[in-house]
């Protein structure tokens, strides 16, 4: 018998989000974030042949530029990189969020809670 056990401090779902990361000075990448919890992000961005790759390392920072519900604009979040894996079709980026502050760490645990009930 198999039984399934998740490492994961807090439940994620999928989504499919329009959202940019800056890091290290560099321009922002554009793509999308394709699942979420209240405390980090799988983002995904392709990449074509011409494109540069972004010069990326595990525990760097970048900035997350995103819409958030109830938020004029987009917002930004900070984070650190904990994941990144590429492959034909791009890049994926593990990202677990840093200096929350509780209004938005509280509307984002709002926003997966809605999500994961009527999911």
């Amino acid at each position: 018998k198999i039984e399934k056990m998740s490492l994961r401090k807090k439940k994620r779902i999928l989504c499919n989000i329009p959202a940019s990361i800056a890091m290290n000075g560099c321009d922002e990448l554009k793509g999308v974030m394709i699942d979420m919890s209240s405390n980090g992000f799988l983002f995904s961005a392709r990449m074509f042949d011409e494109d540069t790759p972004p010069q990326l390392s595990l525990n760097c920072p970048v900035d997350i530029f995103m819409p958030l519900m109830g938020i004029e604009g987009k917002t930004k979040l900070e984070g650190i990189v904990r994941n990144i894996r590429r492959n034909d079709n791009g890049l994926q980026l593990g990202i677990a969020l840093t200096n929350l502050s509780d209004n938005i760490s509280v509307m984002l645990e709002k926003y997966v809670y809605t999500i994961m009930r009527h999911a």
